[in-house]
């Protein structure tokens, strides 16, 4: 039995997806992951979820803790009051990053809307299309196929020119511009 370890995302999606392309050509028999999934990264909401979809079972990492149980970092400072003032600088970081938990809880509840797997169809290689987001690995990108639909084209109608493609490979182009614009935007203070 060959089996993964996932750990330490910290929201990096560029690194997930290279990563999500590795285990696609190792193929193990079992991927777990190693927490640490969210803090520090742009993309914590959406890391959580395709983790979510893909089903892999894992343990909460400790900064995982510190953003679900932020209350975990006051009863630490009571205990060490030499590190109260780099749990302070924490905590400030931290309150910052939580905004993402509202983009967490909208995604779950309307999750009949995106579809997690159908996102595995865009492909970025770093040789096809100068490493754009392409579909199912050919040489056609999500940005071709939003231009189509934005000028008017139906999904029949692209299907007949592009027969190569099929209604699921559109809808993953659509999921996936979705995904690049719905984040948080924190101004810079």
């Amino acid at each position: 039995m060959r089996a993964a370890i996932v750990s330490d995302i910290h929201g990096n999606r560029r690194a997930f997806q290279a990563v999500l392309a590795d285990l696609r050509q190792v193929a193990p028999d079992l991927v777990v992951q190693g927490g640490d999934l969210a803090y520090c990264g742009t993309h914590p909401a959406e890391i959580i979820d395709q983790i979510h979809a893909l089903g892999w079972p894992g343990v909460r990492g400790n900064t995982d803790e510190m953003l679900w149980a932020p209350e975990g970092l006051a009863e630490f400072a009571a205990t060490t009051p030499k590190l109260g003032p780099l749990l302070d600088l924490l905590q400030e970081m931290i309150l910052s990053t939580l905004a993402f938990e509202r983009e967490i809880a909208y995604r779950r509840n309307n999750r009949k809307t995106m579809n997690l797997e159908r996102l595995n169809r865009i492909t970025i290689e770093a040789d096809k299309c100068g490493g754009r987001p392409c579909i199912r690995g050919q040489r056609i990108r999500v940005t071709d196929v939003l231009e189509l639909l934005g000028a008017g084209a139906s999904i029949e109608e692209i299907l007949v020119d592009y027969p190569f493609l099929e209604r699921e490979d559109i809808l993953a182009a659509l999921d996936y511009a979705a995904y690049q614009t719905d984040h948080v935007v924190l101004p810079a203070s």
